[in-house]
């Protein structure tokens, strides 16, 4: 009696597939960079790496926000996906900030790379070009992409589907079909 007991209260739930999961990243992915570029057209006057560096802010802003408040990003409302704690409860801050922890790192060492520590040693790009080709915009958007590539890959090997950022997070992502 008490293992049928025990059956009827463990419920099966429907993980989000893999290429779902990997679709709403590119998704993500092509918003950021139609965002940016976008800007970059209405506002062609403007320095393009705080440009895009502020798109990116944006859209992990957003991001952050609708997944703490219950709406859903782009992506995930296009698929019907839902983010919840491995208890199956809403995600507080600290799983949304662990969820999203590429997206802060990433862009924040960019920032200190070029706005803090090259103008703290008061380096010239003609004095130095080698430091600075060795960080430049395409090559943050390439690392990117490979810390994208790197995350979403787990979500192949784990049994609850979960990307590298819901493993640290301890959350899961839920089909709602």
């Amino acid at each position: 009696m008490l293992i049928d007991e025990e059956e009827e209260s463990i419920q099966e739930y429907n993980y989000a597939q893999p290429g779902k999961r990997i679709f709403v990243a590119l998704i993500e992915l092509v918003n950021c960079w139609v965002l940016s570029y976008g800007a970059g057209f209405i506002f062609p006057h403007v320095y393009p790496r705080p440009l895009y560096l502020s798109c990116i802010a944006l859209l992990l802003l957003y991001k952050i926000i609708a997944e703490k408040t219950g709406w859903q990003p782009f992506g995930k409302k296009m698929y019907k996906l839902e983010v919840r704690t491995e208890e199956m409860e809403r995600p507080n801050w600290a799983h949304i900030v662990k969820r999203n922890i590429f997206w802060i790192v990433l862009p924040s060492a960019y920032i200190a790379y070029f706005y803090v520590f090259v103008p703290w040693f008061d380096m010239q790009y003609l004095d130095y070009p080698i430091l600075f080709s060795l960080i430049n915009l395409g090559d943050v958007f390439k690392i990117g992409l490979l810390m994208v590539a790197v995350d979403m890959g787990f979500v192949f090997f784990t049994p609850k589907r979960q990307a590298l950022h819901d493993v640290i997070s301890n959350t899961v992502v839920l089909d709602k079909n």
